[in-house]
């Protein structure tokens, strides 16, 4: 796995972060309503959605 996202410092690249959880957010969103109604997968797609834009509020404060 890259370690693009870290600099030097260690300090994380909130900017980059921020842009692959927004897009795993849409994939998720995306996944969430194309899919056929499997309670469990769908279940497990609403958590990680919800993990998701949690990461994404705390990233934005």
């Amino acid at each position: 796995m890259s370690r693009d996202y870290i600099s030097k410092q260690g300090e994380v690249d909130r900017e980059l972060v921020m842009r692959f959880l927004s897009q795993l957010n849409d994939i998720l969103h995306l996944a969430y309503y194309s899919t056929p109604p499997h309670i469990s997968s769908k279940t497990l797609i609403k958590r990680a959605k919800e993990i998701t834009a949690s990461l994404l509020s705390m990233l934005e404060a």
